[in-house]
């Protein structure tokens, strides 16, 4: 009901606005401490945009995760499951999940040659000069704007298919409340409320994908129709282990979080953690298409026209509750991804900002209005595509040239 959306959607937004208040309130004391002269490396505006040093590696194996795990994957995970089988579910699996092992030998490589830079761009400069950094930082700035726009036109749609509100009902408050705890207290902020996330969505996609995977109709043989190893789903196995492989070593907010790492043996158990975590939620929401694609060919008649649909195939099904469960799921996975999309966005900038006469209050203004300047222009288009749906395609598409453009 348009009640319930709306109490879930603030719930779940107040939740994560308290957490990052408390972060807020850590960031006001070190700067505090900065500005009475008490001046060390996890002080002031760099800690507002880095965390540097402070993250130990459970908080980073959740961040990792649910920083990740963004409303697309209700969609996408499921879509690829049931066109193409094994291959596809293991494939989108282990391409989600394969960055963060690359990180456990990177990070500490990035750390160790460039110690005080906030995400790949700095490092990029040091060793290949100004104009290389520059082309890096324009091709992630599209990326992870163009994933903004993508996250919000989910919520946006979602909100309206399954309560008849409208779209700006939902995607409007999460662009916003996460804008505004992310502009109080940065990184930081960004990393608890992820902390809170990831429990949460553990939590839910376990009680939700259990209820999904019961009571399902399957005729004998159509399991073995979809269940395949064919040629089509190792190919889509290899494309998307280099699409999302590539353009998510160009996602600066996972880079952000190399720098939080407390040690180099906290990033690589975070690392660790995130990853087996991705996997395991990327292959049972891929396995969701598959039991949705066979249970749908069991039918006298097909419904299941679009498969991106899949996994709400099977939700159609479920009593309100379960229903409800998976709404505020997916407030919870767009919300992390925004706010640390938010934070990546910043940190291109970050070195260059703090590089500059302004001062510590002078340099977190011009953060958060960099905030602002990126959060407008997401919205506005992120509620043009839910109301055209050649537009919303459209926008999809870019996302996969943003994907693949690394």
């Amino acid at each position: 009901s348009e009640t319930a959306a709306y109490v879930i959607v603030y719930v779940v937004l107040a939740a994560c606005s308290c957490v990052a208040v408390s972060a807020g309130y850590f960031v006001f004391q070190v700067l505090r401490k900065d500005a009475s002269g008490n001046d060390d490396d996890k002080s002031g505006a760099d800690f507002w945009y880095s965390a540097r040093g402070t993250q130990g590696p459970v908080s980073l194996g959740l961040s990792f995760f649910s920083s990740a795990m963004g409303g697309w994957v209700l969609f996408s995970a499921p879509e690829v499951g049931a066109l193409s089988g094994w291959w596809g579910t293991i494939g989108y699996a282990l391409a989600s999940s394969l960055p963060f092992v690359l990180f456990m030998w990177l990070g500490p490589i990035i750390r160790r040659r460039f110690t005080g830079g906030f995400c790949l761009t700095d490092w990029v400069r040091q060793r290949f000069g100004r104009p290389l950094q520059l082309y890096v930082s324009l091709v992630t700035v599209f990326y992870m704007w163009v994933y903004m726009v993508a996250e919000l036109t989910s919520i946006g749609n979602l909100v309206r298919d399954m309560s008849g509100l409208s779209p700006l009902n939902a995607l409007l408050p999460v662009s916003l409340i996460t804008m505004l705890y992310t502009g109080l207290s940065g990184l930081p902020g960004s990393i608890w409320t992820d902390r809170l996330q990831g429990v949460i969505m553990v939590i839910f996609i376990i009680v939700t994908i259990i209820a999904c995977f019961g009571g399902l109709h399957i005729a004998e043989g159509k399991w073995g129709e979809v269940a395949t190893w064919s040629d089509k789903g190792f190919e889509s196995l290899v494309t998307l282990i280099l699409a999302v492989v590539g353009a998510e070593l160009f996602n600066m907010g996972s880079w952000q979080r190399v720098y939080a790492a407390e040690s180099v043996a906290a990033l690589r158990k975070g690392c660790a953690l995130g990853a087996v975590l991705i996997f395991l939620t990327m292959f049972l929401f891929g396995l969701s298409g598959m039991l949705a694609e066979a249970q749908d060919r069991s039918r006298p008649e097909s419904t299941l026209v679009i498969k991106a649909l899949a996994f709400f195939d099977l939700l159609m099904s479920q009593n309100s509750g379960i229903q409800g469960l998976v709404f505020a799921l997916a407030v919870c996975m767009v919300a992390s991804s925004m706010d640390s999309l938010q934070t990546g966005l910043i940190s291109v900038l970050s070195k260059d900002i703090l590089g500059t006469t302004l001062t510590q209050v002078q340099s977190l203004i011009a953060g958060q209005m960099f905030l602002v300047a990126v959060n407008v222009p997401a919205i506005i288009m992120a509620f043009e595509s839910t109301k055209d749906p050649a537009l919303g395609g459209n926008i999809i598409n870019l996302f996969l040239v943003a994907d693949s453009s690394p």
